[in-house]
């Protein structure tokens, strides 16, 4: 047998999802067997499929699923394997499976073939079903009394169809209660039908994929045991600070409350961009957005048919933007990782930085691993396009409408950079809501940003600063030297 063998991995419309000799594949260790038409080979092992499992086939959950799926890869063949996944870096690793036990790791339980770890909430010890097919975390109802609910979501489980469910956000320690690595988290509830399915054994709950976010895991389900790390993490950048990464904790405000702030001007400057898209890309391409936020750009560029990979450092933002597109049945690529720390070897057409990404990163190192990563990302006489804001945007400024009042004051650190902080209070549909955030930015000149891409192969093709008078910053597109 193969020893290791390793395919890339990434994470589609809250769905785990790698190729395999050209079928797109689900990763799914809640689904007890393995769904397809005939054999599916890994390494130099054969494995049949079934093509139903319990009403469940490729045929039904493709009515649920937006995009093309071929397999469902569940936990009678992952059990066969060490399975290792490294969602940042998009690796996915079968390896041979052995008995011993790593000291590290956590031992799993299994209840009807499905994994079982051992989970807290504050003090309050309970166990959930490990299900990488799930892109929400489940509780009982009970679970969640007293929690203020946030956005309602719409979500799906095989053999039910589509449901509603409020989501908290909670935090959740994945291993034990006194040892466990903690996340913050969504959960939802499962509709009352589907109730019995966490309530008919010790399980109380499902740990959905979220968490592969946060760590990198090694799991043998055949042995009982997972081992998890977490994703080491950078220097403040990309507007990370203490940890806190830039709008994480009111992503579901964000489009809303920006929108307020500054009226038709988001929709305006939205609305230009993909129009220059559009002359830049005269069909369909392989497009990178950097900073892709609540999928602002991704979103629009998706509907026109293009194959969109959303890079986004807030898994919050990220959550946003992937419900955006599974209600218009979009197929988005993501990953959640800081723009700088993208690993990649795909070939795209364009890639783009706007509305001040780049302005999030603070050192020149960033720059340069950024345009390095660019220069192997893009086709020959592939494009980048960024903007960077003027200095007029690094001031003090108060928004005030009769929704909210959004405060925010920009301290000069020294050497271009400087500390955001805002605090913002209001009410949308009679739900107050309060939030405050603070991270780095740095007010770049474009010859330093130039210079350092032009080193690695990006030279300027265009100055297009004209084409979004009234932005406040400048726009440039770069070209991959051929």
């Amino acid at each position: 047998m193969c020893m290791k063998f390793q395919l890339p991995i990434a994470m589609h419309d809250g769905l785990l999802v790698t190729d395999i000799d050209g079928q797109r594949v689900v990763i799914d260790t809640a689904a007890p067997r393995s769904i397809g038409t005939g054999l599916i080979e890994l390494g130099d092992r054969e494995f049949s499929l079934v093509e139903n499992f319990l009403g469940t086939s490729i045929a039904s959950l493709e009515e649920l699923i937006p995009g093309r799926i071929e397999v469902l890869l569940g936990a009678d063949v992952l059990s066969e394997f060490e399975v290792y996944i490294d969602l940042a870096a998009g690796c996915l690793e079968f390896r041979e499976r052995v008995t011993s036990l790593p000291a590290t790791a956590i031992t799993l339980d299994s209840f009807m073939g499905i994994p079982v770890i051992e989970a807290g909430i504050g003090k309050r010890s309970l166990q959930l079903f490990v299900d990488t097919g799930a892109s929400l975390s489940y509780l009982q109802p009970s679970a969640t009394i007293g929690m203020e609910p946030g956005p309602t979501v719409e979500e799906f489980y095989p053999g039910h169809g589509h449901f509603e469910t409020p989501t908290y956000e909670i935090e959740l320690k994945v291993g034990s209660v006194r040892e466990g690595h903690t996340i913050r988290t969504r959960v939802g509830h499962l509709p009352a039908a589907l109730g019995p399915l966490i309530g008919m054994g010790r399980p109380q709950g499902i740990l959905g994929n979220d968490f592969l976010h946060h760590f990198r895991v090694t799991t043998s389900l055949g042995e009982g045991w997972i081992l998890i790390e977490p994703v080491a993490t950078t220097r403040p950048s990309r507007g990370e600070l203490d940890g806190v990464v830039a709008h994480d904790s009111w992503a579901h405000l964000y489009d809303r409350v920006q929108r307020e702030s500054f009226g038709g001007f988001v929709d305006e400057l939205t609305q230009r961009t993909v129009e220059v898209f559009e002359m830049l890309l005269p069909g369909s391409a392989r497009v990178l957005d950097l900073g892709a936020g609540t999928g602002r750009l991704s979103i629009p560029l998706a509907r026109l048919g293009h194959d969109v990979c959303a890079v986004e450092p807030s898994s919050a933002m990220l959550e946003q933007l992937s419900i955006a597109a599974r209600a218009e049945a979009l197929t988005i690529e993501t990953k959640n990782v800081p723009v700088q720390d993208l690993e990649t070897d795909g070939e795209y057409d364009l890639a783009f930085a706007v509305f001040t990404v780049m302005n999030y990163l603070v050192n020149e190192e960033e720059l340069r691993t950024l345009a390095a990563t660019l220069s192997k990302a893009l086709r020959p006489r592939g494009l980048f396009l960024f903007d960077l804001a003027t200095e007029v945007l690094f001031s003090d400024s108060v928004y005030e409408t009769a929704a909210l009042r959004r405060e925010v004051t920009v301290e000069d650190l020294a050497g271009d950079i400087f500390r955001y902080q805002e605090h913002c209070t209001g009410q949308f549909d009679r739900e107050s809501f309060e939030y405050v955030d603070e991270f780095h930015l740095r007010c770049w000149k474009p010859d330093q940003v130039l210079r350092l891409f032009w080193e690695e192969g990006l030279e300027l093709a265009k100055d297009l600063t004209e084409d979004f008078a009234g932005s406040m910053s400048y726009y440039l597109l770069l070209e991959r030297s051929g």
